[in-house]
């Protein structure tokens, strides 16, 4: 579980509207596995725009929406009060999140590896 505002303050993204101390639980990349109250972060490839997924994010019950933009992106027509940050690499902001996250954690890190990968 983290705020809004974590997500804002550990990957320098800019909240557009919505709450900042709104939580989340979770992160979902994908609207097909996205579950009630997850931050959807739409990444983006050569073959999709992940903002294109916005509007389906929020009918499906996301807590935030992380897009690709800046502060001068041109509002989404989305429904409800869904908080909307945006970053202008939402991978990045992915793998600062993540990095946020595990700093958090007092587990210890145990890698394993192998000629087998």
């Amino acid at each position: 579980m983290m705020r809004v505002s974590d997500i804002l303050h550990s990957t320098g993204a800019v909240l557009l509207r919505g709450d900042g101390a709104r939580t989340v639980h979770g992160v979902s990349t994908d609207t097909r596995a996205l579950r009630p109250h997850q931050l959807f972060l739409a990444l983006s490839g050569p073959n999709f725009d992940g903002n294109l997924f916005a509007q389906a994010a929020c009918q499906l019950g996301a807590g935030a929406l992380l897009l690709r933009g800046d502060a001068s992106l041109q509002l989404p027509d989305l429904q409800g009060d869904v908080p909307l940050v945006v970053h202008a690499e939402p991978r990045r902001a992915l793998a600062d999140l993540a990095r946020w996250h595990r700093a958090r954690l007092a587990a210890p890190v145990i890698v394993c590896t192998g000629s087998c990968g």
